[in-house]
């Protein structure tokens, strides 16, 4: 059974390779429009990430000015 189920992995891996890596950066066409969508979900998920880096820095800040007028 376990040689079968590996003989059958390797079959659709061998005859689904062209499938498997269909990208269009790999088939040289940098403009379209799956690409641009790539990147720009790249770009979103980075600009969400500094947002929130952002908003976890004046939080701290936040709490410093809290505490040194409290402390006062």
């Amino acid at each position: 059974m376990k040689n079968f189920v590996f003989h059958m992995v390797a079959a659709v891996l061998l005859f689904a390779s062209k499938v498997l890596h269909a990208c269009t950066v790999c088939f040289k066409d940098p403009d379209s429009a799956m690409v641009k969508g790539a990147n720009s979900g790249v770009l979103l998920m980075l600009a969400v990430i500094v947002f929130v880096l952002c908003l976890f820095a004046g939080l701290i800040f936040y709490f410093k000015r809290r505490g040194e007028r409290f402390k006062a």
